[in-house]
């Protein structure tokens, strides 16, 4: 909220439902039968009117459930969403199936040593395969966004003793396409800039506005 007063932006954090088994989005995982990819969008609606939003602006993010159900939207409303950043999230298998609605500036976010949601797509904590690996997530949106030919890498410096390393892929042609990838990360939102290398909110937010921060 501090983040989005300083900047100028709205900031809407609703609430998953509990169908039993704790709030979980139905991003197609875990047998959820609640509409939540039109109530989101329904949300959007109820509130863009009467707090003014610029509809060319909206932006997704989630973490781990959230950034299952930020790929959900992508896919299915891409065409009226700026850009998403899911973070410890996956395309999960049924949703792997479907044609993004359209293209849409994607920051996929992810640790290479999550044993929760796996890099490889799996799990240690479920025991089964949750979605596709994160290497395949990045193909379906190179696909989606037209993207082609070889990445641009980019490591951030080293600056704390956090055992980690940040790694940037950038995906040049087509629509914007970057991954970041932490090698050694777990089940965890990285925000301090102070103890980490990187604070995912910074760069979040530094792709929002279309920018990217110094390596």
């Amino acid at each position: 909220q501090q983040i989005a007063d300083h900047i100028g932006w709205a900031i809407v954090v609703p609430q998953a439902l509990n169908e039993g088994h704790g709030a979980s989005w139905n991003a197609g995982l875990f047998g959820s039968t609640a509409n939540d990819s039109d109530f989101l969008m329904a949300l959007l609606d109820a509130l863009a009117e009467p707090y003014r939003f610029n509809l060319d602006s909206v932006f997704f993010t989630g973490f781990s459930m959230g950034g299952f159900m930020t790929h959900r939207m992508a896919i299915e409303h891409g065409d009226r969403i700026a850009a998403c950043a899911p973070v410890s999230g996956l395309i999960s298998s049924s949703m792997a199936d479907h044609t993004a609605v359209a293209p849409v500036r994607m920051l996929h976010i992810h640790g290479t040593a999550d044993p929760k949601v796996g890099y490889d797509g799996g799990s240690e904590y479920y025991g089964y395969q949750l979605g596709l690996s994160v290497d395949n997530v990045l193909n379906y949106w190179k696909n989606a966004n037209g993207c082609t030919g070889e990445p641009i890498i980019d490591t951030f410096p080293d600056r704390h003793n956090d055992g980690l390393r940040f790694v940037r892929y950038t995906y040049n042609s087509g629509t914007d396409l970057q991954h970041i990838k932490v090698i050694g990360g777990n089940h965890t939102w990285y925000k301090n800039a102070n103890k980490f290398d990187i604070s995912y909110f910074d760069e979040i937010i530094q792709f929002f506005k279309g920018k990217r921060t110094a390596i």
